[in-house]
């Protein structure tokens, strides 16, 4: 942010300034409405204060953006109604306020200055004239109906008590400003101007005292410091809202769902620049009490922050509203603070507990997943629904097994802390996680002299799993390709690796979700069509905090260079990779059908609540550990990998248990 200030600045403290209006600005083009409107505001305002004259009441209007150069005031933005107010204040008798010009139309200085004297028919000239001239005679329309004493009074009160918000900025080049404040990148944002609303010392009244005044500014100005600081720490921010966020400051998120909380909605000024602001400034200065109403509105604000730390800190709270706001880059927790404020959920059901409000949360969690609870739901195919709909449930297998691991700590009293590990939003959503399959559904081609160097850097990777004993004989890539050429001995080493062990899925099983696991962006672009194998390597050495680049040298050599990288991998999709689900597994190399069913197991296990129709049949721990462990036995006894638990509990009844 440059450097700049702001501050409020009365309508008269302008007198005797020169603003230009530069040339890539905008011209004048209030219309008759837009005039109006702002009559009617400064009528109210003044019908509010016009008997007290100790009132410390202000009319605030929108930021005014200036850059000072060679005794005039560039004007970078508010130049509408900067001219609108010079206008009213010729028509209300004031000529001799400040001057205000604009580059692109010859003798606009002198047009303004003169607005309310006969000059022809000037003001068909151009579309600037044009619209000035009519908000003068809407402005003399206005004011046929109002005597002179009240003209007189109203005069005063616009030049005392009607204030700009005053932004000065210091920046060497106004355009570069301009540009940036009209694409929502500078630092002049609702916040900043709330926040200086709310901390002026002119908005408190003379029966306030001094201390009373000087303890409530400086709690507001320290507990909104302490907002925007833990608001900048992703670790909090993105638990409860996603990467896409186009407001220049998180503080701003709070302040929006606070005046909805109040109320107060963005239809109510549509059209306006800071549409919170001015929600905020139209209830301050009809406040008759300013430091009541502060006070009151900074509970508000102050409430919804405190409910998301309270969130951020509690194991189960922090866990289901991530995976909930972490479904879809715009997802925020916008919903669930309201029904938390509101205390009633979709049914009007009231929620006084935490415990009502972790079931509401669940079975919201449930409705998102939908059809994808179905783990036999094949995918990818014709009529059939793309992979990405599994994203939820691979998701929440993440998050449940992380509470569950954490329960178990906490239950057995192996550790003091409350929570030995979290699921960690932030890196899941900065590093892109989404659905990959785990056996490739259709492995990458490497035939022809055009993929010569990626068979260097695969048979790399693959050669600690190639050598192989054949009829008694020591088969290895370097004799095979002695014997054959590079790359004939490469298609039989990936022969031998890949597609000719019986124990491999199925093409009618790669689209089920014992094939799906979430992959970050980075490893399914490099390695997505690779076989288990070479994808196995790739994802634990990431987890080691290592992300492996093979290059090949001047001397068609492959070298490996270990990158750091960020160590995060989802803890289920670090189980799938190392095969931690699958009791004694057969085979590092290959992803089995064996190890897709004790994966699904291991779903439909951590699952259960979700899956079931029922969950509140198996509330009981001990009766559904032992019903978990004869559906297991069960399907690798029968060996039907493909039956799930759903269906094999609901249909107990027929002899499955």
């Amino acid at each position: 942010m440059e450097n700049s200030k702001i501050s409020l600045k009365p309508v008269k403290e302008l007198f005797g300034m020169n603003f230009f209006i530069p040339d890539y600005q905008r011209g004048y083009r209030w219309d008759k409405k837009q005039v109006e409107d702002l009559l009617r505001d400064l009528e109210e305002f003044y019908e509010s204060i016009y008997k007290d004259d100790t009132s410390k009441k202000i009319y605030c209007l929108q930021p005014l953006v200036v850059k000072e150069k060679d005794n005039k005031y560039i004007v970078i933005d508010g130049q509408q109604r900067l001219t609108t107010v010079k206008i009213l204040l010729s028509c209300l008798g004031d000529n001799n306020n400040y001057s205000v010009e604009y580059h692109t139309r010859d003798k606009s200085k002198d047009f303004l200055d003169k607005i309310n004297e006969q000059q022809g028919d000037e003001w068909k000239k151009n579309a600037d004239f044009f619209h000035m001239y009519h908000a003068k005679e809407t402005i003399n329309e206005w004011l046929k109906d109002k005597d002179e004493k009240f003209q007189e009074s109203f005069l005063k009160i616009v030049k005392d008590k009607v204030e700009f918000v005053w932004y000065k900025s210091d920046d060497t080049d106004p355009i570069k400003v301009f540009t940036r404040l009209n694409i929502g990148k500078i630092g002049l944002t609702e916040s900043e101007l709330i926040k200086a609303l709310f901390l002026s010392s002119n908005n408190f009244g003379a029966t306030e005292t001094t201390d009373s005044k000087l303890l409530t500014l400086v709690e507001i100005a320290n507990e909104w410091d302490k907002i925007e600081y833990r608001l900048q720490d992703d670790r909090f921010w993105l638990f409860f809202h996603g990467t896409d966020y186009n407001k220049p400051t998180r503080i701003d998120y709070i302040l929006d769902i606070a005046k909805e909380k109040n109320g107060g909605s963005n239809n109510d000024y549509d059209g306006e620049m800071y549409p919170t602001f001015r929600y905020y400034y139209d209830l301050f200065y009809r406040a008759p009490n300013k430091q009541d109403f502060l006070t009151k509105q900074w509970k508000s604000i102050s409430q919804i922050y405190q409910i998301l730390e309270e969130w951020y800190n509690d194991e189960e709270l922090y866990h289901y509203i991530g995976f909930l706001c972490a479904l879809d880059k715009e997802d925020n927790a916008t919903e669930y603070i309201k029904t938390y404020l509101n205390k009633e959920g979709e049914s009007k059901k009231q929620i006084t507990t935490k415990k009502n409000f972790v079931l509401y949360l669940k079975k919201k969690i449930k409705d998102k997943c939908g059809k994808a609870l179905e783990l036999d739901r094949q995918y990818e195919g014709y009529k059939q629904p793309p992979k990405s709909e599994a994203r939820p449930v691979l998701l929440l297998h993440n998050v449940q097994t992380v509470l569950n691991q954490n329960a178990s700590i906490i239950e057995e009293k192996k550790y003091s802390l409350p929570d030995f590990i979290r699921f960690p939003f932030h890196l899941f959503k900065k590093e892109g996680w989404d659905v990959e399959h785990i056996r490739p559904n259709s492995l990458e081609d490497y035939e022809g002299d055009r993929k010569k160097s990626a068979r260097k850097k695969y048979v790399y990777v693959l050669r600690q799993y190639q050598d192989k004993e054949i009829k008694g004989k020591l088969v290895t890539y370097d004799n095979e390709q002695k014997e054959y050429g590079e790359e004939s001995a490469f298609e039989k080493l990936w022969e031998r690796l890949n597609g000719n062990d019986s124990k491999e899925l199925q093409e009618d099983q790669k689209n089920l979700i014992w094939n799906y696991t979430l992959l970050d962006s980075s490893t399914n672009r490099e390695y997505g069509n690779s076989c288990f194998a070479i994808k196995r390597d790739y994802v634990l050495k990431k987890e080691k905090g290592i992300k492996p680049h093979l290059s090949i040298d001047d001397k068609d050599e492959v070298k490996m260079s270990d990158e750091k990288e960020a160590a995060f991998v989802p803890v289920c999709t670090r189980n799938v990779f190392s095969k931690t689900y699958t009791d004694y597994p057969d085979d590092l190399k290959y992803w089995t059908e064996k190890d897709a069913a004790y994966y699904r197991m291991d779903m439909e296990k951590t699952l259960w609540w979700y899956i079931l129709k029922n969950p509140d049949e198996l509330a009981d721990k001990g009766k559904r550990k032992e019903i978990l462990n004869k559906y297991k036995e069960s399907i690798l006894d029968v060996g039907k990998y493909n039956m799930t638990f759903k269906n094999w509990y609901e249909n107990k009844e027929g002899g499955l248990l």
